[in-house]
Order: structure tokens, then C-alpha cells, then sequence
């Protein structure tokens, strides 16, 4: 009889989360152009790509070090890697 083994069942969703992270991650460091897409509009935000996460991404603005945006994947519509 076989047992049902779903200790960590992944969904498609989080599955396509996890292969945005691994992508995205490889270029922590570097100058970046991200476009989010919020309430009906793409907004452009250019900064250095500081830290990724399974559903966050994290810019830290170039001429000021201490401004930091934080925003979840999912808004995330481009990304440009200078």
C-alpha cells in the first residue's frame, strides 16, 4: 500500500516563484531597471539589486544608500540588468 508522502506539496505558483529567485538572484550587485505593474500602471524604478527573495526583490537607490524599495515578485513585470 503506498503512503501519501506530501510533506512540502509546491504549486505551480511558487514553483515559477522559486525559478524567478534562482534567475534573478545570479545578478545581485549590478545596476538594474525594474517595471512593476501597481493598480493599472507600470512604474520604473532603477537601483542596485540588493537582495532577492522567493517573493520579494530589494533596490537600493543609487545616489542615496539609504533608501532602500522593497516589492514583492509578483508586481515585478521587467527587469533590466546594466
Amino acid at each position: 500500500m503506498r503512503e501519501n508522502c506530501n510533506l512540502n506539496p509546491i504549486s505551480n505558483q511558487n514553483l515559477n516563484q522559486m525559478n524567478k529567485e534562482r534567475v534573478i538572484r545570479r545578478y545581485i550587485g549590478r545596476r538594474c531597471s525594474c517595471e512593476f505593474y501597481i493598480d493599472d500602471e507600470l512604474i520604473k524604478k532603477t537601483g542596485i539589486l540588493t537582495d532577492v527573495g522567493v517573493d520579494y526583490i530589494m533596490l537600493t537607490s543609487i545616489n542615496n544608500p539609504d533608501e532602500i524599495l522593497i516589492s514583492d515578485l509578483g508586481n515585478l513585470k521587467f527587469i533590466k540588468i546594466s
